[in-house]
């Protein structure tokens, strides 16, 4: 679907005449930057980190779309552990199979090289003729996390509680079936972060 396209349908949904959609879309794109997991928005790089004299660790930049994190790998063993940049910083972990990611760079204790797999920055349609991974293939979370902003911004508690829930519920679905695809049935991602 297009963004004009999901723009007129959300107006249905709001009693106000003209309403700026175009302003919440930036919001709900950060938004589902951090909780929306899927296969068509997963991207993967190798990182060859350097060492950083000064930090006592090493770092390499994250890729320039990088939105959240999946999972850090390298060599033999399980994938590395999240840990807070400070506690990385500090010494204050446990092994070497860890990582943080601060102001756009990863950090760990290893020089490499990483396997990042991550999410895509969803970045906002340019235009009522244009779209995005997101908007093309989840056109349904799209407009429930629309709505729910709406509702926000319109003061309609209401709109809120009911569209936040079948965002929530929406966002939960496409999740799981990713999780799905990537363990098996009944299973679930270690999330980086946490999960929704």
């Amino acid at each position: 679907m297009i963004w004009g396209s999901l723009k007129t349908l959300a107006g249905q949904f709001v009693h106000k005449k003209s309403f700026d959609f175009d302003s919440l879309q930036p919001i709900l794109c950060d938004e589902l930057t951090q909780l929306l997991v899927v296969q068509s928005n997963e991207s993967a790089t190798i990182l060859n980190l350097v060492a950083d004299a000064d930090l006592n660790v090493n770092v390499v930049p994250v890729p320039l779309d990088y939105g959240a994190a999946t999972s850090v790998t390298g060599g033999k063993g399980p994938a590395f552990d999240p840990v807070p940049i400070k506690n990385l910083l500090s010494g204050n972990v446990k092994g070497e199979r860890v990582y943080a990611i601060s102001g756009d760079k990863l950090y760990a204790p290893v020089l490499g090289p990483l396997a990042l797999v991550y999410q895509r920055k969803i970045i906002a349609a340019a235009s009522d003729a244009d779209d995005n991974v997101i908007l093309a293939s989840y056109a349904n979370i799209y407009l429930y996390g629309l709505l729910k902003h709406a509702g926000t911004q319109l003061e309609d508690d209401e709109m809120v509680a009911k569209y936040g829930g079948f965002f929530a519920d929406a966002v939960q679905l496409a999740n799981s079936r990713y999780n799905d695809q990537a363990f098996g049935p009944g299973m679930e991602a270690q999330i980086p972060g946490g999960s929704i």
